[in-house]
């Protein structure tokens, strides 16, 4: 119970990390570079991993409960909001009309996804990490599996688009949850499918954990850039 409460506030915790990032990212790169097509190239490149899972979560799940799908792009699209800040969105892929439930499976399809990968890339470094001598392929695969733990975790939360009206129910689920407990419901794992939940999440949380680090990390690096390039250029950081 414990390890699921920490995966949860990673979760959460990557969630807002990851939108931020992707905006700051984006923005440095865009006065550095002053090419929209070359920023939008060099993102499409650090997170295509992470994006083409994304897509495919949402076209595989969708051709599952038979939804018509259309177009699938990995190429980011950087859209103006109302309030006048930018949203970019990494990838899309034409979902036709469907029934809320569908439409909300759909739309939450790359988490459990993204979380598949993440465990997958964990145990794939334990089992072969210890049985590799030369430093240098050590090296190697650290740096794949922390790349590719950074593109699939900044790349599992559904967009405000696949989810919308999606808050409303969450009262309804928390309602429901809750009076499941009050009623003395509770769900105890035994044996086998103890040890592989409490892998699972043990799996989950160092990916996580991982993540959060290298997000702030990156945030701090752009952060200091950004700031610097905007003092240069006698312009007031946002």
């Amino acid at each position: 119970m414990q390890l699921l409460g920490i995966v949860t506030f990673e979760l959460i915790l990557i969630f807002f990390l990851s939108r931020h990032l992707l905006r700051v990212m984006y923005t440095l790169l865009l006065i550095i570079l002053r090419s929209k097509s070359v920023v939008i190239g060099l993102v499409t490149l650090i997170y295509l991993p992470g994006t083409v899972i994304h897509e495919l979560a949402h076209l595989i799940v969708a051709e599952v409960l038979r939804v018509k799908t259309g177009e699938i792009s990995f190429t980011p699209i950087v859209e103006k909001l109302a309030d006048g800040s930018t949203e970019v969105h990494t990838g899309h892929v034409k979902i036709a009309e469907s029934d809320t439930i569908r439409r909300y499976l759909i739309g939450l399809a790359p988490l459990p996804f993204g979380l598949f990968f993440l465990f997958l890339c964990i145990w794939i470094f334990n089992y072969f990490y210890p049985q590799i001598v030369d430093w240098k392929l050590q090296a190697g695969l650290v740096a794949l599996i922390g790349y590719l733990l950074f593109a699939i975790s900044n790349n599992m939360f559904s967009s405000r688009v696949d989810l919308e009206g999606f808050i409303f129910l969450v009262p309804i689920f928390l309602l429901l949850a809750a009076s499941a407990y009050i009623a003395g419901f509770r769900l105890t794992l035994t044996g086998q499918v103890q040890l592989l939940s409490l892998q699972i999440l043990t799996n989950l949380a160092t990916a996580l954990a991982i993540v959060i680090g290298v997000n702030l990390i990156i945030l701090l690096i752009n952060g200091v850039l950004l700031r610097g390039i905007l003092k240069l250029k006698g312009l007031t950081p946002a």
